[in-house]
């Protein structure tokens, strides 16, 4: 890491995707939580995939956070190019 220039566009495009990535995959399992629970309402035996599905709020939570931290970088890379520029 360059201490002189801390913020790169590399590193803010992989926050980005690690944000999507852990959003998506909150999401989907509160979409299948919310599935099976339809399921145990028709008739059929869903105790070995609760173990599962404990999970998705606190992927949707860190997905959030990363998604803040990647704005965060994204906004230090702009600054950072124009501060180039101005000197």
């Amino acid at each position: 890491m360059d201490l002189s220039k801390p913020f790169s566009t590399f590193v803010a495009r992989q926050f980005s995707h690690i944000s999507y990535y852990t959003l998506s995959i909150g999401m989907l399992s509160y979409i299948a939580r919310q599935l099976v629970k339809n399921l145990m309402h028709h008739g059929f035996v869903t105790d070995n995939l609760n173990q599962f599905w404990t999970d998705s709020q606190a992927f949707i939570l860190m997905g959030a956070v990363i998604y803040i931290i990647a704005t965060i970088f994204k906004k230090g890379v702009d600054i950072q190019k124009e501060n180039d520029l101005t000197v």
